[in-house]
């Protein structure tokens, strides 16, 4: 899938390039700087197509998956700051920030709807994505601002702002891991699922999703839980139980396989 969309896509930049070439548009340097600008944009179609064939492992790690695309948000801005310092590679590493930002908006689109969802009571959804896009749409316009008089003071030069940068998506990506760790998310997820049985083996209660978000890992949540024994989320049957086994359970529960 993924071989068959990359295939796709440098078709299609080759054939843009011919068609723009055809238009009147020759490898002056002018031209040739307006048709790389124009493929460094592509690339972010590039990276929302592929993130969109990981669409299914975002519901059960909402969390996880917009942590990842503010990062990713954060790797693409980068690589455009540093553009600037090496233009004769501009093409692969303004598009490369492009391929990251592309599968930001994949990421971050697709997980707005679980995180609202978690806050939603009794059927007010809609007044949730109302009031959060308003906050999102205040706090870019202040953030615009501050970019703003930054531009004009300590990032005017190049020095300034490969340094501002990292603080800056340092900042980013703590808050929201915190933000994302407040989020009240009720539903069970295969490391929240191994918590529970850890939970309930060694202290023979079962711990409440509250009691969960502020431990369960969110930056890698594959990692192994010992204390959960060999459990494990999301086997196929025929990996847990042998097809003798199976025959068996048949017999003595006849009515259960009707």
């Amino acid at each position: 899938m993924r071989a068959v969309i990359l295939r796709s896509f440098l078709y299609i930049l080759t054939a843009l390039q011919s068609l723009l070439f055809a238009a009147g548009l020759r490898p002056t340097p002018a031209q040739a700087t307006a048709v790389s600008w124009i493929l460094k944009n592509e690339m972010q179609h590039v990276g929302e197509l592929i993130c969109s064939n990981l669409g299914a492992r975002m519901d059960s790690e909402p969390n996880h998956w917009r942590i990842l695309a503010d990062v990713l948000y954060d790797l693409g801005t980068g690589l455009e700051v540093l553009s600037p310092l090496c233009p004769y590679l501009f093409l692969e590493v303004a598009g490369l920030g492009n391929f990251a930002k592309g599968m930001t908006v994949v990421a971050a689109r697709a997980t707005r709807f679980p995180l609202y969802s978690s806050f939603a009571k009794e059927g007010n959804l809609s007044d949730l994505f109302a009031k959060g896009e308003a906050i999102s749409t205040l706090f870019n316009v202040l953030g615009l601002g501050v970019g703003i008089q930054l531009a004009s003071t300590v990032c005017s030069s190049k020095q300034g702002k490969v340094v501002v940068w990292p603080l800056l998506s340092i900042v980013h990506v703590c808050c929201d891991i915190e933000e994302m760790r407040a989020t009240p998310v009720n539903t069970l997820n295969p490391q929240r699922t191994t918590m529970v049985v850890a939970d309930f083996v060694k202290t023979g209660k079962i711990s409440s999703p509250a009691d969960l978000r502020y431990r369960e890992d969110l930056l890698f949540p594959g990692g192994f839980v010992e204390d959960a024994g060999n459990v494990k989320v999301g086997q196929d049957l025929y990996r847990v139980v042998k097809p003798s086994k199976l025959n068996e359970l048949k017999e003595l529960f006849p009515k259960s396989w009707k």
